[in-house]
């Protein structure tokens, strides 16, 4: 009977062990914000979308009541270094248009070791 049990014990460990793990793959497009749903009953809501280019943040739009805003992110190499925000006007339309709001430039010291 000990025989039986060890056995039974030693076949299920082998058989857990060599189980594949693809079930729990995720790709990093998985993993990455897609949007967010904010909402207050006194206040109204927003609904903020992210872009991405491979897992670079392209852009954020964002929906605030009747306004549309949008941020677009720039890179150089793997860094960002320039943001521009608009405000979208008749956004959807043909007749859309955006207005510069501000730009934010970055840039970065390299630390050599």
């Amino acid at each position: 009977m000990k025989k039986i049990f060890c056995f039974i014990s030693f076949s299920l460990l082998f058989l857990t062990s060599c189980s594949s793990d693809s079930d729990s793959e995720t790709s990093s497009s998985d993993l990455l914000l897609k949007q967010i749903v904010e909402g207050d009953v006194v206040f109204g809501g927003s609904v903020s979308n992210f872009t991405y280019d491979g897992n670079k943040l392209v852009e954020i739009k964002r929906n605030i009541d009747s306004e549309v805003y949008s941020d677009i992110y720039t890179y150089t190499g793997d860094v960002i270094t320039k943001i521009e925000k608009f405000q979208v006007y008749n956004a959807g339309t043909p007749y859309e248009q955006t207005m510069l709001l501000s730009t934010d430039e970055f840039q970065y010291n390299k630390i050599i070791n």
